[in-house]
């Protein structure tokens, strides 16, 4: 009786083990929450996620194929870890630049990683090709490597080597030869195959192990930064983006975030000033609310920014709110405090050396 007991009770380990394997295993950090880790990958995916190089997945579930732009993303990704940079960085740079409606130049595209199909457009959404990935990994990897290896195409060892296009066939080569690739079941290689989000990572995290960790990368980096471009990487915030301007060389971003569960609707101003400081204030309007969060300003919604502005000779921001309705503090035993702000449209001077905030209002415009 014991025996047979012992026996179901291994049966059932077995198979809660099978369901965890077929499951996929979860890993997780501050950002992400990746579900479908086969176990293989486990260690390269959390590896990847500490050397910042699991960038920008399609999705969540891992076992899912990866699109081309995200895919590239990553290839990117260990060129500027090559270089001591964090893609991030530049990624938070240029979408700023975007925002003031400059061209959307994402590091892939800057690094010429990602070029078109046959019909000329970027495909950029589209499933990646297993031949596509190795491509992409060996034009990244050409951009840092010292030692530029060639692996004759008569190397490839996969019975399906016939079905490789001529344009993949040297980096299905050199991808193989470095160990950053290999084949599928059966010897093959599967040129057409899918590549997913959890191969993506374990593939970046090789390529950056075996050709790029502790050596010493050639030239300067495709994305090297000047002290002005990283001062206005800091202006990029995730948070809801509401509006941008520019002038002279001041910059300025608004954001809104909130309300949480935890905490009143913050409207943020960033704004970058000649002297490449990044700063970030709240806006001195707040609106109504019937939830107490604190008795100070942290506990005070903040209004909606309507419209913001700089001067001609960019020294001073403008922005602009508008109060539908009187605004009272809201006290914890369900009263109101004293008169805030009384309805009206607000326009704030924001002093960009000094950050003073002073505003003037102005009367609902009648119907």
């Amino acid at each position: 009786m014991k025996k047979r007991g012992m026996t179901l009770l291994l049966a059932l380990l077995l198979l809660s083990s099978a369901m965890v394997g077929a499951a996929g295993l979860e890993v997780s950090d501050e950002e992400h929450d990746y579900i479908g880790v086969a176990a293989w990958a486990k260690k390269d995916i959390e590896k990847a996620m500490e050397l910042g190089l699991a960038f920008s997945p399609t999705q969540e579930d891992v076992t899912l194929p990866i699109c081309r732009k995200d895919f590239a993303n990553n290839a990117a990704a260990v060129v500027a870890l090559a270089y001591g940079q964090d893609l991030r960085t530049y990624e938070h740079f240029n979408q700023v630049q975007s925002w003031l409606g400059r061209e959307d130049r994402p590091a892939w595209k800057v690094m010429g990683l990602l070029l078109g199909r046959e019909n000329g457009h970027f495909d950029e959404l589209s499933e990646i090709t297993r031949q596509e990935a190795a491509v992409i990994l060996a034009r990244a990897y050409r951009l840092y490597a010292a030692e530029k290896k060639t692996i004759p195409e008569a190397a490839l060892p996969y019975t399906d080597a016939a079905n490789i296009a001529n344009w993949a066939r040297e980096d299905v080569a050199l991808l193989t030869n470095l160990g950053v690739m290999n084949g599928v079941e059966k010897g093959r290689f599967d040129p057409n195959g899918k590549y997913t989000v959890q191969q993506c990572f374990v593939s970046v995290v090789r390529l950056y192990e075996k050709t790029a960790q502790g050596k010493e990368p050639v030239g300067t980096s495709p994305i090297q930064m000047t002290p002005r471009q990283e001062a206005i990487s800091q202006a990029w915030k995730n948070w809801r983006y509401v509006a941008a301007a520019e002038k002279k060389d001041t910059i300025v971003i608004v954001y809104d975030f909130g309300p949480t569960p935890s905490g009143p609707n913050r409207t943020s101003v960033v704004v970058v000033d000649p002297d490449n400081h990044c700063k970030t204030y709240r806006n001195i309007i707040k609106r109504s609310h019937n939830t107490f969060w604190g008795e100070d300003e942290s506990g005070q919604s903040d209004a909606k920014i309507d419209k913001v502005w700089l001067s001609e000779d960019g020294l001073t921001v403008y922005y602009k709110s508008t109060l539908n309705e009187d605004v009272y503090p809201y006290h914890p035993d369900g009263t109101y405090g004293e008169l805030l702000f009384a309805k009206g449209e607000y326009t704030v001077a924001l002093d960009v050396a000094t950050g003073q905030q002073t505003y003037t209002r102005e009367e609902l415009p009648t119907a």
